[in-house]
């Protein structure tokens, strides 16, 4: 309520925590009293894959360690109305997902574990993405694995003949004739 308002034009702006910000404009009259009911809607859901830091992701990279075989990230409504989700993911090589589907209420946050199968990836770095769709719009969190087969070392067999280090000047025999 506002009292002792003069005449003119005024912009009203209306603001609640969860809800649309409102702006109307009136008019005031002389002597004017005047009632405005307004309506404010909900703020909608809104969907965030995030890392235990709470930042945004969009990659999750397993590296090339045979046993490093999970990842988690989470999922978190940053809006004010009920977030309803879902996961879905065809590569075969991811043995499992946590949870796949869930509902959120306002700032609550699931956490998701992502177990991959390394025996079944390719030689080289393999790549998919997790589609995580939602009552009010989708995500996608990439996953990359790399997956490289083990180098066989040199043999150690102390030939010096095959000691590239040694220069002309310490082996007599690569003088040539003086």
């Amino acid at each position: 309520e506002f009292n002792n308002l003069k005449a003119g034009n005024y912009q009203i702006c209306i603001n609640l925590t969860n809800y649309q910000d409102v702006q109307s404009q009136i008019e005031l009259g002389i002597g004017q009293s005047l009632r405005r009911d307004v309506s404010m809607e909900l703020l909608p859901p809104a969907l965030r894959v995030m890392n235990d830091a709470r930042q945004d992701i969009s990659e999750l990279n397993f590296g090339i360690a045979k046993t490093d075989v999970s990842r988690s990230f989470n999922i978190f409504n940053d809006g004010a109305e009920t977030l309803k989700w879902k996961i879905t993911y065809t590569a075969d090589w991811i043995k499992s997902v946590s949870i796949t589907e869930g509902v959120l209420n306002r700032g609550e946050t699931e956490s998701i574990i992502v177990i991959i199968d390394r025996s079944v990836l390719t030689e080289e770095q393999n790549i998919t993405t997790l589609h995580i769709t939602s009552n009010n719009g989708s995500k996608q969190l990439t996953l990359k694995v790399g997956d490289f087969p083990e180098v066989e070392e040199p043999s150690d067999n102390n030939n010096p003949s095959d000691d590239n280090n040694s220069s002309d000047e310490d082996n007599p025999s690569n003088l040539g004739d003086l």
